[in-house]
């Protein structure tokens, strides 16, 4: 714990991270916020300080205002999505009603959406037939979200439920069989 609760007051000391894509992918960046995210929440968890939860927040809004997650390369927009998913469920009971749809509109807006569209084959779909581990980041990051928002958006979780419980079969036997 003494290493997250470090890192976490590190970041106190740090401003958000701009948008910074490479080659039009997102995905580096996505990691790093993804990490910071889950750090801050957590220790905002267990301290209950909310300047973790600030800082956080912080993180979130920046994130919210790229002009694009760049969906195109999907991998880095379901881990961010992944991210301020975790943030916001590990928080919740420490946000505003305000925060609270702060975030879900930045998830559902920047995130779902995009995955919406993949799986109705609309925009870049690759991950929702992939026969690798794109496969179960992607149908991951989106699942996070359906679980975070399914108490306040049922049909939208129920949808990527739905479509992730059909997408990632596709990739478990030939990425992980027969070992496992």
């Amino acid at each position: 714990y003494k290493t997250l609760k470090d890192y976490a007051d590190s970041l106190l000391q740090t401003v958000p991270e701009d948008y910074l894509p490479v080659n039009n992918i997102l995905t580096l960046q996505s990691r790093r916020i993804m990490y910071k995210l889950y750090v801050l929440s957590f220790v905002y968890g267990i301290e209950e300080d909310v300047a973790y939860k600030e800082r956080a927040m912080a993180e979130i809004r920046m994130a919210g205002t790229f002009p694009s997650w760049h969906p195109n390369n999907f991998l880095g927009t379901a881990e961010l999505t992944n991210g301020i998913s975790v943030a916001y469920d590990w928080m919740y009971n420490g946000l505003t009603s305000e925060e609270r749809k702060e975030i879900e509109d930045i998830i559902i807006n920047n995130g779902i959406f995009h995955g919406v569209e993949s799986y109705e084959g609309i925009a870049n779909d690759f991950f929702t037939t992939a026969e690798s581990n794109w496969n179960v980041v992607c149908n991951g990051g989106l699942l996070t979200a359906a679980v975070a928002l399914a108490d306040n958006y049922p049909n939208i979780s129920e949808y990527i439920f739905q479509h992730a419980s059909k997408s990632i079969p596709l990739c478990l036997e030939p990425t992980y069989a027969p070992q496992g």
